[in-house]
């Protein structure tokens, strides 16, 4: 597959994650009108709370009109947009929304099982796995445990296109992700290592654990979005760029 369909598969299940996350979320909502997705939680979370624009669109200034009516209560939130499909800048800065940056969006086609040491990962199945899984997520993020525990509830549990896995150090959580899957596509998210465990190659060890389970399902790609410190980690796994989204917030 080209760079583009990749690019829109890993949106597709991006959108799909987040409607998940929504779902189980405390007073979660989403919506989905044309090219336009909208998801919001109680929690004041902004990944959480978001916009993704998949296509131009012709009214740029009733969209933006119509953000900010749903989150007319002070609720901070973001707007994504691949930088191909772009926004008006004037619109953007009418609406006091402030550029954070890009994003990038990565890829991995024909995922295979790979082999990964180091650390006892365990699969989140119970309250005890997922409270660690939202405490590393949470530090790593610097979010108040307490809200994402509003967002990751034990719904996500039951749920089986959800999956998450710990690694443990004697008995000691040092890292996570979790993977999102929706038919045959997969999408990694909230890959988070313990601050004083960073740099021993942990956050490959969890990101290989979802990528074995991608293939394992016969997935044909396998997608995430990648910060600054996590992308040469997934470089050397074989995912390459192939979008970049450029990220607004309110203020």
């Amino acid at each position: 597959m080209d760079d583009r369909a990749l690019a829109m598969l890993a949106e597709d299940n991006m959108i799909r994650a987040a409607f998940c996350w929504a779902r189980a979320a405390e007073g979660g909502f989403v919506r989905e009108e044309g090219a336009v997705v909208l998801t919001s939680v109680s929690a004041p979370m902004r990944p959480f709370n978001q916009i993704i624009v998949r296509e131009p669109i012709e009214d740029g200034a009733a969209l933006l009109t119509g953000v900010r009516d749903h989150f007319s209560g002070g609720g901070r939130f973001r707007l994504r947009v691949r930088e191909e499909v772009g926004l008006a800048p004037d619109l953007v800065a009418a609406a006091g929304l402030v550029r954070r940056g890009g994003i990038p969006s990565m890829a991995l086609e024909s995922p295979a099982r790979q082999e990964s040491g180091g650390v006892d990962v365990m699969p989140v199945r119970d309250k005890r796995t997922l409270l660690d899984h939202v405490r590393l997520v949470a530090d790593a993020f610097d979010w108040d445990p307490g809200d994402l525990t509003t967002v990751f509830t034990p719904a996500l549990l039951s749920d089986p296109a959800w999956l998450g896995w710990v690694g443990y150090i004697s008995g000691e959580p040092v890292c996570t992700s979790h993977l999102f899957v929706d038919g045959d596509t997969a999408g990694i998210y909230w890959v988070a290592t313990a601050e004083q465990h960073r740099g021993r190659g942990f956050g490959a060890v969890i990101t290989r654990s979802a990528v074995d389970e991608a293939a394992r399902r016969g997935c044909c790609m396998v997608g995430l979005q990648a910060s600054p410190l996590g992308k040469p980690v997934y470089e050397r796994m074989g995912f390459g760029v192939v979008s970049e989204y450029a990220t607004y917030e309110s203020g």
